[in-house]
């Protein structure tokens, strides 16, 4: 069965689908105009990134179909993509690519990273990934865009789903530890490179920690992913926490 790309208005709780193209679509990111989408379509095989316009529906194709492509986050500025895709010897690189359409790639950053990708920092300076450093299970770790040997462990104890975020502000990076926490840590990038004291934001119970998850760009609210334990196929229904610093989740999240 296909996935297909929905759009949810959280005032007004209604769903739209953005297409209804025979598609299976995957890794949707908005554009910073909010008026369009990027996301990866598979047809027959072969993946493609696409862009869509919301108004009008044109799509755009950004690179010819390829066995493996995967949107990333946009680029600071709005003008380009990030994407992972494979060398020939199946190893995962990160490139990106040209919104404008005119299919125009290139590499961003030649360094092994595990699950869930790499986030660039609000100013397009650095990015922070995953990466299996110490024997077994996968950190966080900040690095120059352009350098990634000169990175900075972010996470201690290892991260579930190798899944990282930068705040709006990037003045703090948030990610889902494997005693199930979610843990922000503050950041400095000028004059240079620090981390400060990790915080516990939210614990889980045994079974309800997120999968995925996103963060208002006040940093005062988090969307997540948090699948079902029973039902006869696995669900991820969509759960918001709000007023998380005053109540506790309620997907078994307590205040520190």
């Amino acid at each position: 069965m296909n996935q297909s790309l929905w759009i949810m208005d959280l005032d007004r709780k209604v769903e739209t689908r953005v297409a209804a193209d025979e598609t299976n679509e995957t890794d949707a990111r908005w554009l910073p105009d909010g008026k369009s989408i990027v996301y990866t379509a598979e047809v027959g095989g072969l993946s493609q990134l696409r862009r869509r316009d919301l108004d009008t529906g044109k799509v755009t194709a950004l690179l010819p179909p390829s066995t493996f492509q995967e949107a990333g986050p946009v680029m600071p500025g709005g003008a380009q993509l990030s994407y992972t895709t494979l060398t020939e010897a199946g190893v995962a690189v990160m490139r990106m690519v040209s919104l404008s359409g005119d299919q125009k790639s290139a590499p961003l950053i030649q360094a092994e990273f595990g699950q869930g990708g790499i986030q660039i920092s609000p100013d397009g300076r650095f990015v922070a990934f995953a990466r299996d450093d110490s024997g077994g299970r996968d950190e966080i770790y900040v690095a120059p865009i352009g350098n990634p040997e000169q990175r900075t462990r972010i996470s201690f104890g290892g991260v579930k789903h190798g899944t990282c975020l930068w705040s709006r502000d990037g003045q703090e990076i948030f990610y889902l530890s494997e005693n199930r926490q979610l843990v922000a840590v503050p950041i400095r990038t000028e004059p240079s490179l620090s981390a400060g004291e990790p915080k516990v934001l939210l614990t889980f119970k045994e079974g309800a920690d997120w999968e995925y998850f996103d963060v208002s760009p006040d940093a005062k609210r988090f969307l997540a992913l948090v699948p079902e334990p029973s039902g006869p196929e696995e669900e991820f229904p969509l759960n918001i926490v709000l007023n998380w610093t005053a109540e506790p989740a309620a997907q078994g999240g307590t205040r520190p």
